[in-house]
């Protein structure tokens, strides 16, 4: 695989967690359980990912 898409993958895997995380924290702020409305919550998912997939080839190894 190459590394500009292996590091795009893992990107986009640790932006979706990244974002999940924080939607799960602000669900459970507005009193909330921690996987109540799970729209929102795969939409944030989508969002995370796809900018963690294109930030993360920008950073590199010197």
């Amino acid at each position: 695989m190459d590394r500009l898409l292996r590091r795009s993958a893992v990107g986009g895997m640790l932006g979706g967690l990244l974002f999940v995380g924080l939607a799960m924290y602000m669900n459970r702020a507005n009193g909330a359980a921690l996987l109540d409305n799970l729209g929102p919550l795969a939409f944030t998912a989508a969002i995370g990912a796809t900018i963690g997939g294109l930030v993360a080839p920008l950073f590199r190894r010197r």
